[in-house]
């Protein structure tokens, strides 16, 4: 009988198995969890007593048995002698992932179906057993080893690919769910805890999804019934760049370790690439949002990535724009307000020159007043600000003739006094640095032409 190393409560393989009067076998704490909740078998539907439960011994040594054999071959096994594919034809292929239902060659009744899921355009980073056991969550797809190839013609694409072997979901992945089945929000909650449940493990372990998403949340056991039933598994964590599990090849094959999951990625890893816990927090996000809308495809309105990349970058942009001003108009406030607190209790600044270091160079102006002096100090605390990587001339205008609205004292006439006296800030503060004398060059020019 095929899986019958695999618990049919948890779907996860056997740790201390035990027969139950139905005579089935379960997982201790699942069938005890069980029965205190239900009273009756998961199988059966008859009453099971906790008391009544006995260690099954001989599957337990089958378990046992299969965790060893694995383990001497360092959780390497070879295409033809180990396992071999059912069929030539995928189970399912994309951008150079490639999925194929897969069998045991020895002892395939009684051990877990499988699949081998090949990546092309990838390497793998670390030992077998490190993905073996990073796969050792109740949520997490497990991976019971790495695959390789014992025909020497084929040594050339196992230097460009890898191959997992890992565990298989009948009833497929929940974008293909969605797409027949209507699962009311109560079924989506419990997934979802369980997604999340994934991602916490993973991001302890300092791992990095990248490409969250519906396709590839695999569903082990559906009930529309009752929520708490429902199984599903997270795969493909770590396929992206700057992954930690694996490492491009130099072949030029497109694969999910290159190509950007556009519709579901967060506006940093579109702008720069810059994936983390948080960028894989947005993407979980969109996720719910393509579950809850049935499988819809984010972003449908878009034809293209390209667009969608345009719209998302664009809309980041003008929101941080929106922050940078009200952040800057607050700080303008509170700039001036010092600046005008110093200058009345110095009210004899207009007579007096600024006392300079050997490095500061004098105002040359004497026509200063408060105001001019609080507008200035607070001028160039947003200049120094600025991030210069992400703001172009245009943005340093915007923020000046901001700034100007708020300081409402300035006049035509005032655009020689601004130019000599940031000509002194520039000598002053930013003598080692081009491209800040270049923005505050710029800024004199707009101010003399206003």
């Amino acid at each position: 009988m095929h899986d019958s190393l695999i618990c049919p409560i948890t779907f996860d393989l056997f740790r201390d198995p035990v027969v139950a009067e139905d005579g089935h076998s379960y997982e201790r704490e699942a069938i005890i969890n069980w029965i205190r909740t239900n009273g009756t078998s998961p199988l059966t539907r008859e009453p099971l007593a906790v008391g009544a439960l006995r260690p099954n011994h001989t599957l337990k040594k089958l378990v046992d048995e299969f965790e060893t054999a694995s383990r001497s071959k360092n959780f390497q096994f070879k295409l033809g002698v180990d396992v071999k594919t059912k069929s030539h034809r995928a189970l399912f292929q994309t951008f150079g992932k490639t999925i194929y239902e897969a069998e045991w060659i020895k002892d395939n009744d009684s051990r877990p179906r499988i699949v081998l899921l090949k990546i092309n355009g990838a390497r793998a980073k670390k030992e077998a057993s490190f993905y073996v056991d990073l796969t050792r969550h109740p949520s997490i797809v497990r991976t019971f080893g790495l695959v390789h190839s014992d025909n020497n013609e084929d040594d050339q694409d196992t230097q460009n690919s890898v191959t997992l072997l890992q565990e298989l979901a009948l009833e497929g992945s929940l974008y293909e769910v969605l797409q027949h089945i209507d699962l009311n929000e109560n079924i989506l909650q419990a997934m979802f805890l369980q997604i999340t449940d994934a991602m916490i493990f993973l991001a302890h372990n300092g791992i990095i999804h990248g490409d969250l998403a519906c396709r590839n949340v695999l569903v082990f056991r559906l009930d529309k019934q009752e929520p708490h039933k429902n199984i599903v598994k997270l795969t493909d964590f770590g396929i992206s760049r700057h992954s930690k599990l694996y490492a491009p090849t130099n072949s030029t094959a497109t694969t999910t370790i290159n190509i950007v999951p556009t519709r579901y990625a967060a506006p940093e890893v579109l702008a720069n690439e810059q994936y983390s816990e948080k960028s894989d927090v947005y993407s979980m996000g969109v996720l719910m949002w393509e579950a809850y809308s049935k499988g819809k495809i984010p972003w449908s309105q878009s034809n293209s990535d390209a667009e969608v990349k345009r719209q998302n970058t664009c809309r980041t942009a003008s929101m941080e724009l929106r922050s940078n001003r009200e952040q800057a108009r607050a700080q303008l406030n509170t700039d001036y307000t010092t600046a005008r607190d110093i200058s009345a209790s110095h009210h004899d600044y207009t007579s007096t020159r600024r006392t300079a270091s050997p490095r500061d160079k004098q105002f040359t102006t004497t026509e200063d007043n408060p105001t001019l002096l609080a507008s200035l100090a607070a001028l160039h605390h947003l200049l120094g600000s600025m991030d210069n990587k992400n703001k172009n001339y245009r943005d340093a205008r915007f923020q000046f003739e901001e700034s100007l609205k708020i300081f409402l004292s300035f006049t035509l006439e005032d655009n020689q006094i601004l130019s000599a006296t940031y000509s002194n800030i520039g000598s002053m503060f930013y003598q080692d640095d081009q491209h800040e004398q270049a923005i505050i060059s710029m800024s004199i020019k707009i101010f003399v032409t206003l």
